[in-house]
This record gives C-alpha cells, sequence and structure tokens, in this order.
C-alpha cells in the first residue's frame, strides 16, 4: 500500500543569475515577473554574482542576461568546465548581438555551438528588445 501521508518533496533547482557584469536582465529590478515564475515552478534563485567556481558549483542553471562587458578569459574557462561537469547554462543576449552590449557572449557561446551575430545596432530591427518583450507578455 502507497503511504501518502509524507509525499516526497522534489528537490528544487537551484538557478543564479550573474550580476556584475552590468547585466541587462536583472532578476531583482526589470524581471520580478520572471522571478516570481521561476519561483512557481519551483526553482530556487540561490544567489548572484561573479562566474566564480567556488560559488557556481552550487547552482543547477547559471543565467547570463545580457552583460555590458566582457568576461576574462579565466571566467569563460570557468563557465566552461561548469557546463562539462553538468552544469546548465542559458545565455541571453541583446538583438544586435555582441556589439552592441560590448560584450564577447560569442566567445563563450562557440564552445557550445552559439554564435551571436556581431550586427551593426542601427540596422538591426528595433521591433522587440527580448527583456521588455518578455516583461510585457508576462504581465
Amino acid at each position: 500500500m502507497k503511504d501518502e501521508t509524507h509525499p516526497k518533496q522534489e528537490e528544487k533547482l537551484r538557478v543564479r543569475f550573474t550580476t556584475h557584469y552590468n547585466e541587462v536582465v536583472d532578476i531583482y529590478k526589470d524581471c520580478s515577473i520572471l522571478r516570481t515564475i521561476l519561483e512557481d515552478l519551483n526553482f530556487d534563485i540561490v544567489n548572484r554574482g561573479t562566474v566564480h567556481p567556488a560559488l557556481i558549483k552550487w547552482c543547477d542553471i547559471l543565467v547570463i542576461g545580457c552583460p555590458q562587458t566582457e568576461f576574462r578569459d579565466d571566467e569563460i574557462r570557468d563557465i566552461k568546465d561548469f557546463v562539462s561537469e553538468g552544469g546548465n547554462l542559458l545565455i541571453i543576449n541583446g538583438l544586435s548581438g555582441d556589439k552592441e552590449w560590448e560584450n564577447n557572449l560569442t566567445k563563450l557561446g562557440g564552445y557550445f555551438g552559439i554564435n551571436f551575430e556581431r550586427n551593426d545596432p542601427s540596422k538591426a530591427p528595433r521591433i522587440i528588445n527580448g527583456v521588455y518583450f518578455l516583461k510585457n507578455l508576462l504581465q
């Protein structure tokens, strides 16, 4: 007979958002709706900060939310190691790629088969800005 008096608690997936790279996507500022959705889906937003290996090893999913500065080579190596050891990575970049946001996510993404176009932002379509589109969609 099945004992349902003590249902097994599902372990929450731990999500970490980077915050030291002047990110456009900030889970505690512009994306509070996204934070609420993640929490409703049983995700645990554990902490925010750099990609230091001692910090990211405690998360299941690392989210890089459109940084406006470049990652150093050692930080890219740490992210690659995190993924190769079973971690999950979500990279969010802006509409016109690395050039407009002054980041090097194409260099990082290249290790995983992801390429962000280095378009001229003045020629990029301005129909949707990903962060604000998501924010408006979820409201």
